[in-house]
């Protein structure tokens, strides 16, 4: 660190210079060039520059100077000293100094990616009280319990460093619901603790390289994702996130130090429950009973409200009393997978955190958390197999008449066992097709096999999909053609091979199939049951799909 002053100026300024910037003339130039927003002259030659430095190291040395760190993000560091652009806090929220922690702040972090610096304000115990007064006004009672809730991940956020050493993951947030719901209102509030403020801590269209600059250079500072696009890209951010895994290319790795919450329409990993476990849900509505009138009063309180900042470190990270909640949480969690109730329990330990100390009621925020959180969250549909997730794909597909009975069929073997046939290269390829799922083939086929179901049949389907839709369409418009209509004949049946689910998987996706949602005879669904079987091989009775649905 050099104070300068160019030969112009009557002032002087701390610059901040890296060991690799005093390399070269031309870097030692950039860095001054940064510092002072404008060019930078320097007629210093490499060897006098090397010179300089040395001699003014020495001397500091001489008056008995001390070494200090280069900050190397913003927020905690690795010692667990908070470092801003104004201030320091010790591990446990109390001031303290540059000269007590030997750490300087770095003005210049993120190079190219301007990285923006929380705006602290002074320690003030009453600033979460009136945050939360303020929220509570304008969200409305309907509202309140959703926007406190996202305090409490931004509050336990701020402990990421230390979660993440103990448990290797961390949930992230996704606020979700229909335009105009002040989701984004919420995530500001809830970014105002870490100081964030006028759009600060939040971005929209970012890449992918730049998102994970700031995550970064942010340690245990809470970042808020507006409205990202729905894509596979997202659900891979999101896996890769919960553990914090680092995004490396060549010559570069990028290591998240914070978390992320996101701010959608939808709800992210809605169709996909690897990416839906990772994240806690919140859904928000339009406010029935709040007032617009409190916008500047909480507009005003979040300017104040990192002056609970303070408060919120000192709270340190209860690992025996989260996982104490999370066990409490796992019995109303019976269909969710198991990290879900850990997820939740975390936030809620600290939403709870932040009613007693803003005073609001406790009790209210973790029956919030158990009749809402967790009922939405132990849906059977958010925590669903792959071969739960196939047969309501494969539902969805039927019913636009991708699969029929040339390649999906309801059969009964000799045996009297039930089933539902499928020909998987024909069926599989459309449901890949049209949902690109995240599982494969072998999956399905093996949880087939673990289910009770047969991988190795032979059934007979009829030979075409031409030829079933033709059929059926004549069946519609022969009942025009008067008493002397003649039924088309079914299409000719050939066999197939062919996996076996048994019938009691797949009753409840049937019932959308009945025969009498359908318009036709029934004699025209599928061939009618006869008495005469093959003599070899494992072939079938093909069964009404009514008549199993009774059975």
């Amino acid at each position: 660190m050099l104070q300068v002053k160019r030969s112009v100026d009557n002032y002087q300024k701390r610059v901040i210079i890296r060991s690799v910037e005093s390399l070269t003339v031309k870097d030692f130039a950039l860095a001054l060039t940064k510092t002072y927003g404008k060019g930078i002259v320097c007629n210093l030659k490499t060897d006098q520059l090397g010179a300089l430095l040395h001699s003014k190291l020495v001397a500091y040395r001489e008056r008995g100077g001390e070494t200090y760190l280069l900050a190397d993000r913003i927020g905690i560091q690795k010692s667990g000293t908070w470092v801003f652009r104004d201030r320091q806090l010790t591990r446990t929220g109390e001031q303290t100094s540059e000269e007590e922690s030997k750490i300087v702040f770095n003005p210049n972090l993120g190079a190219e990616d301007k990285i923006a610096t929380p705006e602290i304000a002074n320690s003030n115990p009453q600033a979460l009280e009136r945050l939360v007064r303020a929220a509570h006004r304008f969200h409305g009672d309907s509202q309140i319990d959703a926007a406190i809730f996202t305090l409490g991940w931004a509050a336990a956020c701020l402990h990421f460093q230390e979660i993440l050493k103990v448990e290797k993951h961390f949930p992230l947030l996704n606020l979700y619901g229909d335009p105009g719901s002040c989701k984004t209102v919420m995530a500001e509030s809830a970014l105002s603790l870490a100081g964030w403020l006028g759009g600060n801590g939040q971005f929209r269209k970012i890449t992918e390289s730049a998102l994970y600059e700031h995550l970064k250079l942010c340690g245990s500072l809470p970042l808020c994702f507006d409205d990202p696009d729905k894509s596979p890209w997202l659900d891979g951010l999101i896996q890769g996130l919960y553990n914090a895994k680092p995004r490396v290319v060549r010559g570069n790795e990028q290591t998240p130090q914070t978390s992320l919450m996101l701010t959608t329409n939808h709800l992210v990993g809605d169709n996909k429950p690897s990416t839906l476990s990772r994240l806690i849900g919140i859904a928000v509505f339009s406010s029935t009973d709040g007032d617009s009138q409190a916008w500047d009063e909480l507009v005003a309180a979040q300017k104040e409200a990192s002056g609970a900042l303070p408060q919120l470190i000192a709270l340190g990270y209860p690992a025996q009393e989260i996982r104490h909640l999370s066990k409490e949480l796992r019995s109303h969690l019976p269909h969710a997978h198991v990290r879900v109730a850990d997820s939740i329990a975390l936030v809620l330990w600290y939403a709870c955190a932040v009613c007693r100390l803003s005073g609001f009621d406790e009790g209210r925020i973790k029956h919030y958390a158990i009749a809402s959180l967790c009922k939405l969250a132990n849906d059977a549909d958010s925590a669903s197999d792959s071969l739960t997730d196939f047969l309501d794909k494969l539902s969805a597909i039927h019913a636009q008449s991708l699969v029929g009975e040339w390649d999906c069929r309801v059969v009964k073997t000799r045996e009297g066992f039930e089933a539902l046939a499928l020909n998987m290269p024909s069926v599989w390829g459309k449901v890949e097709r049209v949902f690109n799922p995240p599982y494969s083939r072998r999956v399905i086929e093996s949880q087939i096999a673990a289910s009770g179901g047969v991988l190795k049949s032979v059934q007979k389907f009829y030979r075409s999909e031409d030829e079933v839709k033709a059929y059926r369409r004549a069946l519609v418009t022969g009942g025009n053609q008067g008493d002397n209509y003649v039924p088309p004949s079914p299409p000719e049946e050939l066999t197939r091979k062919c996996v076996l689910i048994p019938a009691h998987l797949v009753k409840d996706f049937l019932a959308a199939w009945s025969d009498e949602d359908c318009s036709l005879p029934v004699t025209s669904q599928l061939p009618s049951v006869t008495d005469e079987l093959p003599s070899k091989g494992n072939y079938s009775i093909h069964i009404r799909r009514r008549d199993l649905n009774d059975s």
